[in-house]
């Protein structure tokens, strides 16, 4: 199995907001060619508030949760992965291009 290795992974310092670029490491909010990691254990979940957020492949760790309000959307170019005990709340607008892994 490959490793998965993010170009942004989320550290949840500054505030919930995806949209907030303090938020991720490295520093920036994520772009549409952006491979992404929702880790657990971070001081605050990823939200994400408003709509027109973008990424490539979008990974949802174990523990983690990802949660997209109902004024929020988001596109996922690639592939999306929800691992074992890890949570996607859907109340906005999520498009995905290709695939749902879920690994629940």
């Amino acid at each position: 199995e490959a490793t998965y290795i993010p170009d942004k992974t989320w550290n949840g310092t500054i505030s919930s907001d995806w949209g907030n670029g303090q938020n991720w490491t490295p520093t920036g909010i994520p772009v549409i060619n952006d491979d992404i990691l929702i880790p657990s254990g971070t001081p605050y979940s990823c939200v994400i508030p408003t709509p027109g957020k973008l990424c490539n492949h979008l990974v949802i760790a174990s523990g983690a949760t990802l949660n997209v309000q109902i004024t929020g959307g988001i596109s996922v170019f690639g592939n999306l992965t929800i691992q074992p005990a890890a949570s996607l709340t859907n109340n906005g607008s999520m498009t995905l291009k290709k695939n749902l892994v879920n690994q629940q």
